[in-house]
């Protein structure tokens, strides 16, 4: 009896992270506060694109603090 006892004890201590793997959870919905989440993300990126599209070319332009030492030209400066 005790045999018994020890091996389905056993089996029940093996299988019960595979059945613990097995159950399926219902699909999430999402709440209000999540839903307030992406739809401020959105906007926010909305509003960045909408940034970047409205800066000037000339803002892109590389700052180059070396300029006048290499000349305008790239090549070296004085020689």
């Amino acid at each position: 009896m005790r045999r018994l006892t020890v091996s389905l004890l056993a089996l029940a201590v093996l299988t019960a992270p595979a059945f613990a793997q097995g159950r399926r959870q219902a699909p999430h919905q999402p709440t209000a506060a999540e839903l307030q989440k992406k739809k401020d993300a959105a906007e926010i990126e909305r509003r960045y694109k909408a940034t970047i599209k409205a800066t000037p070319a000339a803002a892109a332009k590389s700052n180059d603090p070396w300029a006048l030492v290499r000349g305008m030209d790239g090549k070296s400066g004085q020689k």
